[in-house]
């Protein structure tokens, strides 16, 4: 069985799909009477324009939730209202769509859509699973199956590589329980059912943590550098996100293993053939094409000008001429530019270029939008006023605040 042959497909149960029914038919009605209720209620301790985005704000937070609307277009409905309600001018709100860190996500994406095009992330991953060290024994492929998640969940988004993760863990998962205990009688039949949950669980959880490793791996760290450059002046780079959050990540996921190889053991020391499996995968994917070549280049370039101003400011100290000049020139933003550009310049198979317009354009636009949208909110909120009136409202209710 192949990972190629293995299609995550969401299944919703009868109860599942009346809750959804019944969670959209709730925010059609709760959306727009928050809305009319906020604009209605006094609230003398805000500014006009805090008073109508707090309206704006709390419609958009019940859209999210219950998901009337798809989440890009009501990131866009909220900067929309912003501007027809006079929260602020149409330049303002839209400001955050054109931040430098925008691009860093577009960049991001259109090189992580050109590793998924090309198999390079299959590639890494039966690479790793088939060293001798992990071996039959079902402790070391938990291990390196997630260490390969967590690894690559920190240069693409945690959902794609859990679902690129998901078809290698079921094709595991298949041999284990079904090709294996054909071929070896009861040696297989005694995994228990638990491992098969903890290395599902290890897609998930991994794929989380990855993501925290560098400022790329999950837009929330991308939407907390805007806001931390923004409104405190504090600019945060690549290099230096990572010495932070690479450790922080090693020891979470550390701590993931040992929880879930205590709790989900496999019964059995090792699984004959195991190994056999892996590396025929590995073998189906033939030789190294010109294309994921070209891609390994650009992306590999790309991370050298995200690292190389942190290792001139680790050695020279950030104030000096060689790393202002180096972050001035190459910012994030325009690294992940670059990379990408490379990419229709590198060659590719069958004379065409490493990747076409037509593949770019198929990165989640949605995700880029919702972004924008989520930061344009956030950043009329500390300009407004209303960000502070909710933080005191809030330290209020603490305890020992009465």
């Amino acid at each position: 069985m192949t990972t190629d042959s293995i299609v995550p497909i969401e299944v919703l149960s009868p109860g599942e799909i009346a809750f959804e029914r019944v969670r959209r038919r709730i925010g059609v009605v709760l959306a727009p009477a928050m809305f009319i209720g906020l604009l209605l209620l006094p609230m003398p301790g805000l500014s006009p324009e805090a008073h109508r985005l707090a309206a704006i704000l709390a419609t958009v937070v019940v859209l999210w939730v219950t998901e009337v609307l798809p989440m890009p277009v009501t990131a866009l409905l909220g900067a929309a209202m912003a501007v027809v309600l006079r929260v602020a001018p149409a330049r303002d709100v839209f400001a955050p769509f054109a931040d430098p860190l925008m691009f860093l996500f577009i960049g991001a994406f259109i090189l992580a859509r050109a590793i998924f095009l090309h198999g390079l992330d299959k590639r890494f991953a039966y690479s790793v699973l088939s060293l001798p060290w992990v071996g039959a024994r079902p402790g070391r492929i938990l291990f390196a199956y997630g260490a390969v998640t967590c690894f690559m969940s920190g240069w693409i988004s945690n959902t794609a590589t859990t679902a690129m993760m998901f078809g290698i863990g079921m094709s595991i998962l298949a041999f284990f329980f079904g090709e294996a205990r054909t071929a070896t009688g009861q040696q297989a039949s005694a995994v228990n059912p638990r491992f098969a949950t903890g290395l599902m669980l290890m897609t998930a959880f991994a794929a989380s943590i990855g993501g925290l490793a560098t400022p790329i791996g999950t837009p929330p760290n991308v939407i907390g550098l805007g806001f931390m450059r923004e409104m405190l002046d504090i600019e945060i780079s690549f290099f230096r996100w990572m010495t932070i959050g690479l450790p922080i990540t090693i020891v979470l996921f550390l701590i993931l293993y040992a929880y879930l190889n205590f709790l989900s053991p496999a019964g059995v020391r090792e699984i004959p053939g195991s190994r056999e499996l892996i590396q025929r995968s590995r073998a189906a994917l033939g030789s190294w094409t010109t294309a994921q070549k070209s891609t390994a280049a650009a992306f590999a370039i790309t991370v050298l000008l995200w690292v190389v101003p942190g290792l001139i400011a680790l050695a020279l100290g950030d104030r000096s001429p060689l790393y202002q000049s180096v972050t001035r020139r190459v910012p994030e933003g325009v690294a992940a530019l670059l990379g990408a550009l490379l990419l229709f310049i590198f060659p590719g198979d069958k004379g065409e270029r490493a990747i076409t317009w037509k593949e770019a354009v198929k990165i989640d636009w949605g995700v880029v939008l919702l972004y924008g949208g989520g930061f344009a909110l956030g950043v009329l909120s500390f300009q407004t006023g209303l960000a502070e009136s909710m933080g005191r409202g809030l330290t209020g209710l603490l305890p020992w605040q009465g």
